[in-house]
């Protein structure tokens, strides 16, 4: 029987460590600088660089004296925080996630399972534990296939979430968080099956299941490759792009999307939830079926496509 190809050890791999283009605040550089980058891509291939679009989300959740941002990371409300993020790699966003929330605030880094060394070894550099602690949200690691119900439902467990756990304060998540995960052709689906099933119950209310919110960084690498993704992507969420503007009196406050400029290199984040008449839609379980739109009323979804067009006339205006 043929072993299953590591997706994070693809063929001929060859990668470098990344840059951060905007040189960004301290306190990662333990797991920025080129070294640290380069002996965990030896370990960990792919998932042991730090991604050219996880730099902008970065930014976004940094947030800068000089820059507004529609919608800010970061909503005012009472509610805590439950943030998962789908591949997390390295772990640097969820570290800076932990900064940013507050300390009743959760953080769960997931990867597949033999990636969460890594992540473990990014949370033991920065001093954070798998609890909350009096500065800083609270971090999980926990191990998640995209795709993968049986681990879906261990972390729902974990959140007290599972009918058979009897916990009176379960915690729903409120955020996912993804980015630069949108390329091997053969993860798009198991990429789309595990944000149906995070976005749906018992990971939401019933109550309020539109409320919760997924944050996608995203580079354009490939669009053959990448459109099907988004086609299929759209018909289960709505999305639309972060925009960024100047906030000295000095500059014009022309609102722009976060990722125009010439150093991000066509890139976006986007903001998404889940069309509300999609919950009563049934997942189907072949790939194909659902790249494709099965059980749904639409084969495709146009969302991406006008955005790439309204983006691409922007920075030719610009």
């Amino acid at each position: 029987m043929q072993q299953a190809r590591n997706p994070n050890f693809p063929e001929n791999l060859d990668i470098l460590p990344s840059r951060r283009p905007d040189g960004g605040e301290p306190g990662l550089d333990s797991v920025l600088d080129a070294d640290s980058q380069k002996d965990a891509i030896e370990k960990y291939g792919i998932a042991g660089r730090v991604w050219e679009a996880a730099y902008l989300m970065l930014s976004y959740m940094e947030g800068s004296p000089k820059h507004e941002f529609d919608p800010p990371f970061l909503a005012q409300n009472n509610r805590q925080n439950v943030v998962l993020e789908l591949g997390s790699g390295t772990g640097i966003l969820g570290v800076k996630l932990a900064q940013v929330l507050s300390p009743n605030d959760l953080v769960i880094l997931t990867d597949l399972p033999d990636v969460c060394p890594l992540l473990r070894e990014t949370i033991e550099k920065h001093n954070h534990r798998d609890a909350p602690n009096p500065t800083s949200a609270g971090l999980m690691v926990r191990a998640l296939p995209w795709g993968s119900s049986n681990h879906a439902s261990r972390i729902a467990s974990d959140l007290g979430l599972s009918f058979v756990n009897g916990v009176d304060y379960p915690r729903h998540l409120t955020r996912i968080i993804c980015s630069d995960l949108v390329y091997f052709p053969e993860l798009l689906a198991p990429l789309l099956r595990s944000l149906i099933e995070l976005s749906s119950p018992p990971f939401v209310p019933i109550a309020s299941r539109h409320d919760l919110e997924i944050i996608i960084s995203y580079k354009i690498r490939s669009l053959s490759k990448e459109s099907p993704f988004w086609n299929a992507f759209g018909i289960w969420f709505t999305f639309y792009p972060v925009m960024i503007r100047s906030t000295s009196i000095d500059n014009p406050r022309t609102w722009r999307r976060l990722g125009s400029s010439a150093t991000e290199d066509h890139s976006f984040v986007f903001i998404a939830r889940r069309r509300p008449e999609s919950f009563s839609w049934t997942m189907p379980q072949n790939d194909s079926d659902l790249m494709n739109g099965f059980g749904t009323p639409w084969s495709s979804d146009e969302q991406f496509e006008t955005l790439l067009l309204t983006a691409f006339d922007d920075e030719e205006d610009s």
